[in-house]
């Protein structure tokens, strides 16, 4: 594996002198997001997989998890207790089950990339590089509270303001 395939994190600096804590393996091309929470250590790839590490793992450098299912770049990643939320060129976010592994939702909508994903125990709230000028731009909200997610969005139209609730 090469230099290029190692993700290098935790990096501890004394006078001038940096010290590799921990090389993390498993990404096989570009990590083009990163996210943390606890133990563990999420990154996204420009090929659409998405490697977990738990840093109280023995082998804790080797990926716990390889998540597959996006088709293009992974954008952006929220951590969530035991779940993940990915946000993908491919204008899909997906929700992850750290537990098992497994994709539990695929939440379309967006006419572009999904940029940004936040995650709390009522909704997923996703947005996406939509163009602010662009009729059906918009920032979806996916209620989690029912078995099935219910899809929801504020349009911007032609204002760049908008208010939600009172």
């Amino acid at each position: 594996m090469s230099v290029q395939h190692l993700l290098l994190l935790c990096q501890l600096v004394l006078t001038s002198i940096s010290y590799i804590l921990y090389s993390l393996r498993g990404i096989h091309d570009t990590v083009s997001c990163i996210a943390t929470e606890k133990n563990f250590i999420v990154a996204g790839s420009v090929d659409g997989s998405i490697c977990v590490w738990d840093l109280t793992k023995p082998t804790s450098t080797d990926a716990l998890l390889t998540l597959k299912g996006h088709t293009g770049t992974v954008m952006c990643l929220k951590l969530h207790g035991k779940y993940l939320v990915s946000g993908g060129s491919d204008r899909e976010a997906r929700v992850w089950d750290l537990e098992t592994g497994e994709c539990n939702h695929v939440l379309g909508g967006h006419a572009k990339a999904v940029r940004f994903v936040c995650m709390n125990q009522q909704a997923i709230v996703t947005a996406g590089t939509d163009d602010i000028d662009y009729p059906e731009s918009e920032i979806c909200i996916w209620l989690t509270n029912s078995e099935e997610f219910a899809a929801g969005y504020v349009e911007f139209g032609k204002s760049r303001y908008f208010k939600i609730g009172n």
